[in-house]
C-alpha cells in the first residue's frame, strides 16, 4: 500500500526530524530486546524508539516500536501487552513524501488494512505538522492499495478531489445550521489548507498526472469557492449579530416604555395621596 505525507517543501527534509520529539516517547530497549528485534528486520536499525501512541483509527493507545535509519522510519512494530510483536509493517519513505507500506506479519490477518492505516498515521504524524488544524480533525488521507507508485498517485489524487465535495458540503451545512462561528471558520481554514496541499501534490507529481494543468485549475477554483464560502460565513455571522442587537434594542425599548408607564402611575398615585 502507498500513502502520501502532506508536505509543502517538495521534499521531506529528513535532517529536520530528529524523531525524539514524539509525545510520550521512551526508549526502553535493552541489548537483548534489540537483538530480538534485529532478527525480525532486514537490516539492523541505527536506533529504536519505543513509545505509546493514540491512533486516528479507533482512538486507542498502542505501544509502538519504530526502527530508524538516517532519520527515516523503516519499520513500525506493534507490541502486545506481553511485550511481543503482534504486527510488523515495513516503510519505505521517499523524498517526495510517498510512503510504501507492507505488512510483513500480523497476529490477526483480518485487521491488515487497519494496521497499515495505523502505521501510516504514525509515520505521517512524525514528518507532517498540521499548520491549519489539529491532527485528529482532518479528513484523513488514507493509504491506497495500488500496483505501483504511479497508480497510487492517481488514487491519492482521487481522495483530494473527494475532499472538494466533502468540505463544501460540511461548510454549507455548518452555515445552514448556524453553527458557532469559530467552528465554521475553523472548517473553512481546514478546507483552504487542504486545497493548498492538493495543489502542491499536483505540482510535485505532474510528470505522473496526465491532466495536471486542468487539475490545478480545479483546485484553484475550489480554493476560490471556499473563499466565497468564508465570506458567506462572515455575512451570516454579521446578520446573526445584527438580529441579536435588534432583539436587545427592542427589549430595551419595551423595558423603557414599561418603566415610563410605571413612573407615571407612581406620580399619579403620589399626587392622589397628597390631596386625600
Amino acid at each position: 500500500m502507498y500513502g502520501w505525507i502532506p508536505i509543502l517543501t517538495g521534499e521531506i527534509l529528513f535532517d529536520f526530524y530528529p524523531l525524539f520529539i514524539l509525545s510520550e516517547i521512551a526508549t526502553k530497549l535493552n541489548d537483548s530486546d534489540s537483538e530480538k528485534i534485529d532478527a525480525l528486520l532486514s537490516k539492523k536499525a541505527e536506533y529504536y524508539r519505543w513509545f505509546k501512541a493514540t491512533d486516528d483509527v479507533d482512538r486507542k493507545k498502542a505501544e509502538i516500536i519504530i526502527s530508524i535509519q538516517k532519520n527515516k522510519v523503516e519499520d513500525v512494530l506493534f507490541i502486545d501487552k506481553d511485550k511481543r510483536v503482534k504486527a510488523h509493517v515495513s516503510c519505505e519513505i521517499m523524498k517526495d513524501g510517498i510512503v510504501k507500506l507492507e505488512l510483513l506479519s500480523a497476529q490477526e490477518e483480518t485487521y491488515k488494512k487497519d494496521i497499515i492505516q495505523q502505521a501510516f498515521i504514525i509515520v505521517r504524524n512524525i514528518y507532517h505538522s498540521h499548520t491549519h488544524h489539529t491532527q485528529h480533525e482532518d479528513l484523513l488521507l488514507s493509504p491506497v492499495e495500488s500496483i505501483d507508485k504511479k497508480n497510487a498517485i492517481g488514487d491519492i489524487l482521487k481522495q483530494y478531489l473527494a475532499k472538494i465535495v466533502e468540505y463544501h458540503k460540511r461548510i454549507r451545512r455548518s452555515i445552514e445550521l448556524e453553527t458557532k462561528i469559530n467552528q465554521t471558520a475553523n472548517l473553512v481554514t481546514k478546507a483552504h489548507g487542504e486545497m493548498i496541499y492538493a495543489l502542491n501534490f499536483i505540482n510535485s507529481f505532474k510528470n505522473d498526472i496526465n491532466n495536471w494543468q486542468s487539475l490545478l485549475d480545479v483546485f484553484n477554483n475550489a480554493r476560490d469557492s471556499i473563499n466565497v464560502l468564508s465570506k458567506d460565513v462572515e455575512l451570516n455571522y454579521i446578520s446573526r449579530v445584527n438580529e441579536k442587537i435588534t432583539h436587545v434594542t427592542s427589549q430595551t425599548r419595551n423595558l423603557t416604555l414599561y418603566l415610563l408607564i410605571l413612573t407615571v402611575v407612581l406620580v399619579v398615585l403620589t399626587i392622589v395621596l397628597i390631596f386625600m
